[in-house]
C-alpha cells in the first residue's frame, strides 16, 4: 500500500446517466501528497461543500483505477478505498453529487470485496456409458435424421 496519495476534487461538472455513468469534467481542486491514513469521509464532503460550493453532498463517488465509478459512503468506504490504494493507483479522482442533482446509480466500493453466495450445482446425467463400449470414432446421436446423414456420408465418401 502506498503512504501518499493525490486527492483530485472534480466539481462544476456535469453528470450523463444514460447510456453509460460519465461526468463532464470542468474543475478540479488538488490535494497533493495526502497521507493515507488519515483520510476522511467527512473531511473529503467538507471539502466539496467548504471549498468548492456544494450545499450538501448527497453522494461521494471516486473512480477506480479501472475509470470506473464507485460509491462512497461513510469511513468503511474510505478503509476499503485504503485497501485497493498502491503505486499504481495513487491519485484519487473524486466526484460528489449536489443536493438538487439525479442520483447516480453505480456500485458501492464496499461490494468489491464481498465473495458471491455459492449456489449448489448438482450435475447428472439419465445415460448410461461404459468406457469400454464407448467408441471414438462413432457418430455421437443427435436429432438429426440417421439416414440423411447415412446417404451424405456415402455421397462424400464417393467423391
Amino acid at each position: 500500500m502506498t503512504e501518499k496519495v493525490d486527492l483530485v476534487f472534480n466539481y462544476g461538472g456535469k453528470w450523463v446517466l444514460s447510456p453509460k455513468v460519465v461526468y463532464i469534467k470542468k474543475l478540479n481542486k488538488t490535494w497533493h501528497g495526502y497521507d493515507v491514513d488519515l483520510l476522511s469521509y467527512i473531511d473529503i464532503c467538507s471539502e466539496f461543500i467548504e471549498k468548492c460550493g456544494f450545499r450538501v453532498v448527497k453522494q461521494l463517488l471516486v473512480t477506480g483505477p479501472t475509470g470506473r465509478y464507485y460509491l462512497l459512503e461513510d469511513d468503511s468506504s474510505i478503509r476499503t478505498l485504503q485497501s485497493a490504494l498502491s503505486s499504481q493507483f495513487s491519485v484519487l479522482q473524486l466526484f460528489a453529487v449536489d443536493e438538487g442533482e439525479a442520483t447516480v446509480v453505480i456500485p458501492n466500493i464496499c461490494d468489491l470485496n464481498k465473495p458471491y453466495p455459492a449456489v449448489p450445482v448438482e450435475v447428472a446425467t439419465d445415460c448410461e456409458s461404459n468406457e469400454e463400449e464407448e467408441d471414438q470414432n462413432e457418430p455421437i446421436p443427435s436429432d438429426y435424421n440417421s439416414d440423411e446423414l447415412e446417404v451424405f456420408r456415402k455421397e462424400k465418401n464417393n467423391q
